[in-house]
């Protein structure tokens, strides 16, 4: 039938997907660390940066409590299917930085990464579509109006 010869075609044009090899394999996770590591010193300044009625944690041990608040807070809000984890990451990441710091600098903390992150969203999305736009003018094209 009609079906069943249009199914057939479609499994002829198939892609073969190459199997990665381990130095590939390897590098995707060491970037993805680095990145989670980077998240979480990024965090680790924003919480820095609000004024505290408490001693903060120093050095390593909040740039860990902070990488580790993060980075649970990004995933449990992935996790939680709302757009953008919208109100999940700032409850995490509100309740176990209350276990360090205090609850309102925690919450602080979490309302102004989000904050931040929309701008760095935005910024980076305004520069690629500059980009991009960019790159769909061809030179002949600039030239001819």
């Amino acid at each position: 039938t009609a079906a069943e010869q249009s199914i057939g075609d479609e499994s002829e044009t198939a892609i073969e997907i190459p199997t990665p090899s381990w130095g590939l394999i390897l590098a995707g996770w060491s970037l993805s660390i680095l990145t989670w590591i980077f998240f979480g010193l990024s965090f680790a300044c924003v919480i820095q940066a609000i004024p505290s009625p408490v001693e903060l944690p120093e050095g390593a041990k909040l740039i860990a409590v902070s990488t580790a608040a993060i980075s649970l807070a990004v995933v449990a809000g992935f996790a939680s299917l709302l757009p953008g984890g919208a109100g999940v990451r700032e409850l995490v990441l509100a309740t176990i930085l209350g276990v360090t710091l205090t609850s309102t600098h925690g919450l602080l903390a979490a309302i102004l990464i989000r904050c931040v992150h929309i701008v760095v969203e935005a910024i980076t999305a305004v520069m690629a579509w500059l980009l991009l736009r960019r790159l769909a003018i061809s030179p002949a094209d600039s030239h001819g109006t």
